[in-house]
C-alpha cells in the first residue's frame, strides 16, 4: 500500500496536469502563460442588460452571468481573502518560533487559518471553469495539487532553505500550494520520509531540536503562503468584474462559440462531483478499481492525512456544488441557476429531487465530520457492511455518504444532461460507473 501511495504521489507533472474534464473541443483556449490577460484594468464592464441578472424572464445567459457574478467571483474573493490572512499568520507563527515565545498559541492560529482557506478553496474548486483551469489547471493545481504531493521533496526543500537561506522560486506544484502547507504545518513527526541513504542532510536535519526544525518548516511555508497568496491574487484578477471578468466572456463569444457552448462548459465543470465520488470517496473505501488492498479499503488514499479535514472538505465541495447548480450559496434566495432552466423545461421536479440528494449528502458529511476523522473511521469500518450499504440501506455510513454522491452524479448524467439538451463531459478518468 505504501508503494502504491509513494507511486501516486510522485506522478509526473505532465500526468497531474491533465484536466479531467472542464475543457470541451469548442472551448476556445486564452494565450498561454499565467499572465495572460486579454483587458485592461477597469475596461471590461459587463453590458446593461446583465447588471441585474436575476430580474425579468430565466434565460441562460443571465444564469450563467449570475452564476460568474454572485457565486463564483465571490467564493474567487473569499480564497484571496482567506489567503493573505494565512500569510500573515504565516509570520506571526515564524516570528513566534524564532523568539520562544507563544508557540503553541501561534500554532493553532496559523493552523485553523490553513484550514480556513483550505474550505474556501474546495467551495471553489466544485465546479472548476476557466481560469483556475486554463493551462492545464496551472491555477489550480498551484494552489492545491492533491494527490499529487512530493513530501520527499517537501523536506529537502526546507533543508535547502535553511543552508542558503535564498527561496528556489522555480518548484514545481508538487511542492507547493495548500497540500505542501498542510505537511508542514500538521505533520507531527518532524522526521522524513525521505531515503536516509540518499539524502544525508535531511537525517542531519531530523536531528535538530524541535522547535529548530518547526522554525526551518515555518520559513518554507512563509515562501509557499507567498505564492499562494501571488496565484490566488492572479485568480481573482481574471474573475473581477472590472479587470479581466470571466463572468463576461461566458456570454460574449469571445471563447464560446455560444451561450448553449458555455452552458456546457458549466455543467462540465459541476461535473467535478465525480472527482469527490471517485477520488475523495471512493478509492479510501475501496468502492473504485483504484484501491488495491488487501483489507479492502485505503486508508493512505484518503484526503488530508495530517489536518484531517477530508470529511469538512467533502462537505464544502458538496455546498460549492449546490451554490452553482441553484445559483446561490443561500438556498432560500431566488436566484437563477439550472433548477431555473429545468423548470423552464417543463421539469421542475428533477430539480427538487436534486436539491433533495444534495441536501441529503451535505447533511451526511455534516454529521460524519462530528465522529472523527475519515482515516479514523476507515479504519474501523466494516468492508464487508460497506459492499453491502445502499443509499436507503446504511450499514456503513461513510459508505451511505458515498451514495448520497453517486446520486447525484446519476441524477446529472441521466436525466440534467438530456433535459437540457448539454454534451456529456469529456470521459472521466476517475470514473467508476
Amino acid at each position: 500500500m505504501t508503494k502504491f501511495l509513494s507511486v501516486l504521489m510522485t506522478i509526473t507533472l505532465a500526468t497531474a496536469a491533465c484536466s479531467d474534464f472542464t475543457n470541451s473541443g469548442n472551448d476556445k483556449r486564452p494565450p498561454r502563460g499565467p499572465g495572460a490577460d486579454n483587458k485592461p484594468a477597469g475596461s471590461n464592464p459587463l453590458p446593461t442588460e446583465y447588471q441585474k441578472p436575476n430580474e425579468g424572464p430565466f434565460s441562460e445567459a443571465k444564469m450563467l452571468v449570475n452564476i460568474g457574478m454572485n457565486v463564483i467571483v465571490p467564493a474567487v474573493n473569499d480564497l484571496a481573502i482567506q489567503s493573505a490572512s494565512l500569510h500573515q499568520e504565516v509570520l506571526k507563527y515564524c516570528e513566534a518560533l524564532d523568539a520562544d515565545i507563544d508557540v503553541q498559541e501561534h500554532e493553532d492560529s496559523v493552523k485553523a487559518q490553513w484550514q480556513k482557506t483550505m474550505l474556501a478553496f474546495h467551495f471553489l474548486d466544485a465546479a472548476p471553469i476557466g481560469p483556475l483551469t486554463d493551462d492545464g489547471r496551472f491555477l489550480a493545481d498551484y494552489i492545491y495539487s492533491w494527490p499529487y504531493l512530493n513530501i520527499c521533496g517537501i523536506d529537502q526543500e526546507v533543508v535547502k532553505l535553511d543552508e542558503t537561506n535564498t527561496p528556489n522560486h522555480r518548484l514545481v506544484y508538487n511542492l507547493k500550494g495548500l497540500g505542501a502547507l498542510e505537511y508542514l504545518l500538521f505533520e507531527p513527526t518532524l522526521t522524513s520520509t525521505c531515503n536516509r541513504r540518499a539524502n544525508p542532510k535531511v537525517v542531519a536535519w531530523m536531528d535538530k531540536p524541535s522547535l529548530e526544525k518547526k522554525a526551518d518548516r515555518c520559513a518554507f511555508a512563509r515562501v509557499l503562503t507567498e505564492d499562494v497568496v501571488a496565484k490566488t491574487k492572479l485568480l481573482e484578477n481574471r474573475w473581477n468584474l472590472n479587470e479581466g471578468n470571466f463572468t463576461k466572456t461566458l456570454i460574449d463569444g469571445s471563447r464560446y462559440t455560444s451561450v448553449k457552448e458555455a452552458t456546457n462548459a458549466m455543467t462540465d465543470a459541476l461535473f467535478a462531483i465525480e472527482k469527490v465520488k471517485d477520488h475523495r470517496l471512493g478509492r479510501p473505501l475501496g468502492r473504485h478499481k483504484d484501491c488495491i488492498s488487501d483489507t479492502g479499503k485505503c486508508v493512505d488514499l484518503a484526503e488530508h492525512p495530517w489536518s484531517g479535514l477530508a470529511l469538512r472538505g467533502a462537505e464544502e465541495q458538496l455546498k460549492g456544488f449546490q451554490a452553482v447548480f441553484f445559483g446561490s450559496k443561500n438556498p432560500r434566495e431566488s436566484a437563477f441557476g439550472f433548477d431555473d432552466f429545468l423548470a423552464q423545461q417543463g421539469q421542475p421536479q428533477v430539480a427538487e429531487r436534486i436539491k433533495s440528494e444534495v441536501q441529503d449528502a451535505i447533511a451526511s458529511a455534516k454529521v460524519l465530520s462530528t465522529q472523527g476523522t475519515f482515516q479514523e473511521q476507515l479504519e474501523k469500518m466494516d468492508t464487508a457492511l460497506c459492499a453491502q450499504t445502499t443509499k436507503e440501506n446504511r450499514k456503513e455510513a461513510l459508505c451511505g455518504l458515498h451514495e448520497d454522491v453517486r446520486a447525484i452524479s446519476t441524477s446529472m448524467k441521466i436525466d440534467v444532461l438530456t433535459i437540457l439538451s448539454l454534451r456529456a463531459p469529456p470521459v472521466y478518468q476517475g470514473d467508476n460507473d
